[in-house]
């Protein structure tokens, strides 16, 4: 087997890639093969002894060696996988996990792909991709593709390219064996909401919840070695006593604290304590060999020598149309030493700003403020949207923005997270090597005026910082957003309505809000072709597919104290508005279509004026916007 290492600025890692299995001290090759089936929904009775003073069972699914239950809570669980010909089983690891997350969450999509997520990590190129849009950062390979199936990985960068939207896809669009063309990839199956950096040496109570809860924990371990006895694994126990340094991984799927340390005394030693671990390996489909064995399922014994880093994911609801990030996939995450941290973006199209995702590596619970700022200076940017979180565990996780922010094309703004402790992550250079030559490089390294970091002295550029030159993982989430055209409603005009509502008895002037100054406020004369009421709903109106070459139109409307523009935005996205004169404070910031065809219509407040005067502007933008879109109808016509 080919020496294989990731060298990182903070240390160095073994990767994980087995082509072959040994059992009883002989090589045995893998048939060259690939089957997976649908997921099934787990039995509710799954056995659960009562639990212990750690707040979990004390086995699950059931008592240790009872096998009829233990096989049928295995049988349950998506298909076993063959990893064979290529050394991909770190890949099989995460994509196996998320079939089980997806399976807890009674959630139904297609057997997913390990082929691509390796593709996905190792590709070359900027990462653009099927919604996710990143700024900055690349990878480069000298490898041809079979080379790269055989390189090797960790888990964490499987994680990384669900995190970013790079996998998984349909195995149906890309089949582990036979020659595929990756621009049919197709559309990702699922996001991930969540992840979770996990240790089972140290903390193996939250893995057990973690496998209960959501499914499968991906880790690593020794899966076989020159310098171990290959009789470690015992046959008619079904039973597994890893020592040495980790070169495989799999995934715990249960556990069993009772399970007696005698049953491993056939690999030449017995461990120094009970417990096992329920193992689901990637060595075999379900008709290549028995279900309990070293090949599919197993019994791995709690003193095993495990990697300190194991992962757990959780899928979200596919809420969000994009995720913008300024690092890629193929990273090493390192905690900063800052105690905030902000990350500048430029809206690509108009869209609304949803939520927003962290990864954080903590000592305990930290809490976390997010804040959005228009501009891209956290210390210049005007907040528009605030958010407190906490965050309970080291991995990735998701903040719904209490308040969502509406963006057009070109828009900058910033994500400023301020957190209690340092938590937040920077995404440092992967150098990977195969027999001491480079084979894989990832950039990640910050742009003017990309991240900042504030370590309690002010904010600084990242890229000025001398420690920590990357960007943080820190990325956005938005859903695309589209203006429908509309018909404006036509009707008779009535005279009465030209006069100013202020000094029309009928239609008096509304209450100024207690802190605004109505004094300080001349009167607006009503436009003389205002004839409607804001509050009369519009009926939409099918229209036309927009042409290829819309075309664009510019209204104006004026006052003796202000200049109003409109301007329909580039491929028809939604009309620009501009102000100028004694009111250009006053400035549109969103506005959206009711069902009942009318617009509602946001004001962001720089100067203190009139709840009337209010009222007249929005009902000229809702009025300009409606003849523009007329004319625009008529111009397709």
């Amino acid at each position: 087997m080919k020496k294989m290492i990731i060298k990182l600025a903070v240390g160095a890692a073994i990767l994980l890639g087995l082509k072959a299995q040994l059992v009883h001290g002989a090589e045995k090759e893998q048939p060259v093969s690939y089957i997976a089936t649908d997921c099934t929904v787990i039995p509710e009775d799954t056995g659960l002894k009562p639990t212990n003073s750690t707040g979990v069972p004390e086995a699950y699914p059931a008592r240790g060696y009872e096998k009829d239950a233990v096989e049928q809570y295995l049988l349950s669980l998506p298909a076993t996988r063959n990893q064979s010909p290529y050394g991909t089983c770190w890949a099989q690891a995460v994509v196996g996990t998320m079939e089980l997350a997806a399976q807890k969450q009674n959630m139904v999509i297609p057997d997913l792909s390990v082929r691509q997520m390796v593709h996905a990590v190792y590709s070359t190129g900027e990462n653009e991709y099927q919604g996710s849009h990143t700024q900055s950062d690349s990878v480069e390979t000298l490898l041809d593709e079979e080379d790269l199936l055989n390189l090797g990985g960790m888990a964490e960068l499987g994680v990384q390219a669900l995190i970013n939207w790079r996998s998984p896809v349909s195995e149906a669009n890309i089949p582990y064996i036979g020659s595929v063309d990756y621009s049919n990839e197709g559309k990702t199956e699922a996001h991930v909401s969540e992840t979770v950096e996990l240790d089972p040496t140290t903390d193996p109570t939250a893995v057990k919840k973690w496998v209960k809860d959501h499914g499968g924990v991906a880790f690593a371990y020794n899966g076989s070695s020159d310098e171990y006895d290959f009789f470690a694994y015992l046959q008619i126990k079904d039973t597994y006593y890893a020592k040495g340094r980790s070169n495989h991984a799999s995934i715990i799927v249960g556990w069993d604290d009772t399970f007696s340390r005698y049953n491993f005394t056939g690999a030449g030693s017995t461990p120094d304590r009970d417990g096992a671990w329920l193992v689901r390996n990637s060595w075999a489909a379900p008709n290549e060999a028995d279900l309990m064995s070293f090949e599919r399922y197993y019994w791995l014994s709690y003193a095993s020598d495990l990697s300190a880093d194991a992962y757990g994911v959780v899928i979200g609801n596919n809420d969000y149309d994009n995720i913008h990030s300024l690092t890629n996939q193929t990273a090493i995450y390192c905690r900063s030493f800052g105690d905030a941290g902000a990350n500048a973006f430029t809206a690509q199209k108009t869209e609304e700003l949803k939520a927003v995702g962290l990864y954080c590596k903590i000592d305990d619970a930290a809490h976390v403020t997010v804040e959005i700022g228009m501009g891209n200076d956290p210390r210049t940017a005007e907040v528009v949207s605030r958010t407190e979180a906490d965050i309970t565990a080291d991995g990735y996780v998701t903040v719904p923005l209490d308040k969502s922010v509406f963006l057009k094309a070109g828009d900058e703004y910033v994500v400023v997270v301020r957190t209690d402790k340092p938590a937040l992550t920077r995404a440092i250079d992967a150098r990977i090597y195969s027999d001491g030559l480079l084979c894989v490089l990832s950039h990640q390294h910050a742009n003017p005026n990309e991240s900042y970091v504030d370590y309690g002295a002010g904010w600084k550029e990242m890229i000025l910082s001398g420690t920590e030159p990357e960007n943080f993982v820190i990325n956005t989430y938005s859903v695309d957003v589209e203006l429908p055209m509309v018909e404006p409603e036509v009707q008779d005009e009535d005279p009465a309505q030209d006069e100013d509502p202020a000094e029309d008895p009928a239609d008096p002037e509304p209450a100024a809000d207690p802190e605004e100054d109505p004094a300080s406020v001349d009167p607006v004369p009503e436009d003389p072709t205002d004839s409607e009421d804001p509050e009369d709903p519009v009926d939409p109106t099918p229209v036309k597919p927009i042409p290829e070459e819309p075309v664009h139109r510019t209204w104006t409307y004026r006052t003796s104290k202000l200049v109003m523009k409109i301007t329909d935005g580039e491929d028809m996205e939604l009309p620009e508005v501009e102000f100028d004169g004694k009111y250009a404070d006053y400035i549109l910031v969103h506005y959206t279509m009711t069902d009942s065809g009318k617009y509602n219509i946001t004001l962001r407040r720089d100067k203190c004026l009139t709840r009337g005067f209010k009222r007249k502007v929005k009902k000229q933008i809702n009025k300009q916007i409606k003849l523009l879109n007329k004319m625009l109808m008529e111009d397709w016509n």
